[in-house]
Parts: structure tokens; sequence; C-alpha cells
């Protein structure tokens, strides 16, 4: 085994430290995390998107992970260590993009290490974080095979890079649609004749080609399992009805740095493209703006951060640069800067690892879930336990007197995954994710709706920011209030006259 091939071994090793010591050690709460783990339920039960439950994404992540829940088990730790394969493939995919640009680890890896204490408190199993993967794999590809002359049409691999593009589609459809464009059609910045432009319509169309391959995939197994009416529904129309935004000077109040540096890279790399100086930062430029469009229009530490990582490449690109023609003029200098940056390595090395041994520990020794249905090997959280099991016993007490109960809140699926239970719309009852018949759809279902009980949360207690808020008033003024439980307040029995 070579060198090499040694030292990449040992940052995988390091990176999955890192990533795990944070993935495991966190408790039950991170909602986005139990909405993706109900897809991937639902798919590993044999339930079919979007006709059996409500999602608005397409559906690849969730048919990927229900793959791994039907062998390992039907477990949110089994997401979890999907997880922990999926961030640490972008981090070392991060690292192999860098050396391959700097021709230097020792800098690639400082450069790696910092974009995982960027990622620190965000790790999460997210279709957004796929198409991040997706996206540096096809960078990587590109910048391997970067030649002096942008515009060569070589079929057989623009093929591969249109397919690969295809499949971001296939988990998210708006971003995934933005990094096709740009695989499809960045090469324009490089024409300067009529032969070239001849040459890019031949890469773009063979590049279009394989996109479509995909996507035409995903219409058969929609069409097959009665579900495309519903796509439609929910992952095309009823994103229209998805009205909420984080705007980009809320952000920039809590993210000064990066909110202010990652435009003016972006700038700086569109400039540099235009001139056409330099292949890679063209290839850079193209799929940082692409994954960037994930920031709107909820511009929050998640979006932003993982819309930008491609621009931080392009940064440590940048700055790289700038370092190697300072060394030309002076050696000596060169030579000093190159050992602080040996030692920063180990320090930060020394530094990532030993932030992460408190959560490591934490992890192997805190106690865990070994009760609640799916939630096995979980980080326990005994207050949260106790509250989901209250909740349970009220909702196991109504349905053995014949009712069906539905939580009209944001939180549904951390009380209904316990009881094996997905109750389509309500169980992911949010603004933009219950289709085009929107709130007043969800207030029509439930006025045709016999023996039902509806738990809402207390007006003491906030709302999630995309709570349909119309959907909760109206049972609130014709519905009787019998009970509560938790946070929850239980209404069942419609008021007589309404």
């Amino acid at each position: 085994m070579n060198k090499k091939r040694i030292l990449d071994i040992g940052l995988i090793i390091i990176l999955l430290f890192i990533v795990i010591s944070n993935v495991m050690s966190k408790t039950l709460g991170n909602l986005d995390e139990l909405w993706n783990y109900n897809f991937a339920r639902n798919m590993a039960d044999g339930l079919i998107p979007y006709k059996d439950f409500n999602m608005v994404t397409t559906p690849l992540l969730p048919m990927i992970s229900a793959v791994f829940l039907k062998i390992f088990g039907n477990e949110l730790i089994i997401m979890r260590l999907v997880e922990t394969i999926l961030i640490t493939t972008i981090f070392f995919m991060c690292y192999k993009i860098l050396e391959l640009l700097t021709k230097d680890r020792k800098i690639s890896i400082i450069a790696t290490l910092i974009v995982t204490y960027i990622f620190n408190q965000i790790l999460s199993m997210d279709y957004n974080y796929a198409n991040l993967l997706i996206a540096l794999i096809i960078t990587f590809i590109e910048l391997k095979n970067t030649k002096e002359k942008t515009l060569i049409y070589e079929p057989k691999k623009d093929l591969i890079i249109g397919i690969i593009a295809g499949v971001t589609i296939l988990f998210k459809q708006t971003t995934g649609i933005c990094i096709a464009l740009a695989t499809i059609g960045y090469k324009i910045l490089a024409v300067r004749s009529k032969e070239e432009f001849k040459e890019f319509i031949k890469i773009a169309a063979i590049r279009i080609a394989g996109v479509i391959i995909p996507v035409v995939f995903l219409i058969i197994y929609l069409a097959v399992n009665g579900a495309l009416k519903d796509f439609v529904d929910y992952a095309i129309m009823g994103i229209g009805t998805f009205e909420n935004k984080i705007p980009y000077k809320i952000f920039y109040k809590r993210q000064k740095v990066l909110a202010i540096v990652i435009p003016i890279a972006l700038i700086i790399m569109f400039i540099k493209s235009i001139r056409n100086k330099d292949n890679k930062i063209l290839i850079l430029f193209a799929y940082a703006v692409s994954t960037f469009v994930v920031a709107f229009p909820i511009t929050d530490e998640v979006h932003f951060k993982v819309g930008s990582l491609i621009t931080i490449i392009g940064i440590a690109y940048m700055l790289n640069q700038v370092y190697l023609k300072c060394a030309e003029k002076n050696k000596m200098i060169s030579q000093i800067l190159y050992s602080i940056i040996c030692g920063v390595v180990v320090g930060l090395c020394i530094y990532r690892i030993s932030n992460c041994m408190p959560n490591m520990k934490q992890w192997v020794l805190g106690e865990k879930e070994t009760e609640l249905q799916h939630f096995y090997g979980i980080m326990e959280d005994k207050e949260m336990k106790t509250a989901i099991c209250k909740v349970g016993d009220v909702i196991k007490e109504k349905r053995a007197q014949g009712k069906n109960v539905y939580i009209l809140d944001a939180e549904a699926a951390l009380y209904m995954i316990p009881l094996d239970t997905y109750n389509k719309d309500y169980d992911m009852l949010l603004k933009g994710n219950i289709g085009v018949k929107d709130e007043q759809g969800i207030v029509e279902r439930i006025k045709t709706e016999e023996n039902a009980v509806y738990l809402i949360r207390k007006s003491k207690y906030l709302k999630n920011w995309q709570h349909p808020q119309q959907v909760t008033d109206y049972v609130e003024k014709n519905f009787e209030k019998s009970g509560e439980v938790h946070i929850f307040d239980i209404y069942e029995r419609e008021i007589r006259g309404n």
C-alpha cells in the first residue's frame, strides 16, 4: 500500500470520527431527520410516494434509504448510519477536489478540516446533501478531465456526466434542474468562435440526452405505480403554494462574513470564467452557482452553507494560486509558510478530534433508547420519551373507542412513528407540503372525517413557522375541546349547528 493510499485512509478515519461523534450523539428532535426517515420508512413498508404519503421532493433519497432499512432494520439509527456515510463522502470528495486543484495534500487537508468545522452543527440526512455530493462528483470528473481547450466533444464522457447530472433531479427537482442546466450549458462561456459554438451544441446535446435518461426512469416508476397524478399535485403544482421564506438580510445579520465573502467569491469566479484564463475556475463557477440556488428562498444556515461548499473550494483554490505566485518571488518566505502549514495541519487534526471527544464519550457511555419502536439505539431523552408515551397512550385509548386520531402539528411524526402509523397530509402538515389543495383542501377533508380526534398545540407554545394556521383555526372554532395531553389540546365532537 503506497503512502498516498495510507494518507487517504487515515483522513477517512478522521472524517468518520468527526461525523459519527456529531450524528450519533444527538437525541430526538430534529424534524427534518424525522420527516426524511418517515419517507424512507414508508417506502420500506411498501407505500408509494405521493400516492400513499405526502412529500414534495423527488423520491430517490428515500428509495436508497429504504433499501438500507429493509436490509439492516427499519430503525432511525440505520438512517443515521447512512447519513454518516453520505456526509463523510462529501467531506472526502471535498478533499480530493482540493488535492486535484492544489496538488498539495497538506493545504487540502487544512481546507477540508475547516469545512468540517463550518458544517459541524448542521449535519443531517437530507436531499440537499445528496445533491451536493452528486455535484461534487461531477465537479471532480470535470476537473480531472480538464484540458487546455475547454470545448472538446467526448460523447461517452459527456453522456455519463449528463446521466449523473440527471440523477440530481431525482433527489430534488428544483436544485437538480439547476445543476443539470449548469452541466449542459456552462461551456457556452468558453465559446469564442462559430466553430466553438458548433462544438458546444454537440456537447450540450449529448449531455441533455444523458440528463433525460434518469428522468424517464422516474416517470416510468410513477406511472407504473399509479402515482404520476399525485406527483404532479405535490411535487410540481403544490410547490406553488409554498410562501414561506427567510430573507438574505436575516442570514446576513447572523453570519456577516459568509454572507459577504460567498457572493464576492462567486463574482470573482464569474469574471475569471468569462476571461477564459482558467478552465478550472470555469468548472468551479458553474457548479458553485448552480448549487448556491439552494440558499433561496430559505436563506438559513443549513441551506446557505450547503449551497456554498463548492464556492468555498473555489476560494481555497484561488488563495492557493496567490500563495504560489508569492512563493515564486520569495522562496525563503514560501518555505517558512509551508512549515507553518504543516504545523497547522497537525494542530487542526488534534483540535478537531479533541472537540469531538466529548460527543463520542456521550454516545458511547450515554443511555440509549430501548423501548420506543423505530427509535432503538438513539440517545435517550427521558423527558421527551415521557411525552411521547403520554401522547401515544391517549392515541391508543381513542383508537380503542373506534376513533381516528390526528396530530395537526409539525411534530406529529415524533409521536406517530413509535406507533408505526402514517397519516397522509396530517403527519407532515406544513404549508407547501400538502399539495395544490393547500390549507382549504385539508379543511374540506376534516369536514368529511367521521369519529376523528384532533390534537392541536396549545396557544402558549410556538408553532412551526410553516404551520397552516387556517386548518387549526377551523378545528378550534368548530370542535369541542375534550382534554389535554402534554403540549396539545384535544378536540373532538363537532359543535352542533356548524
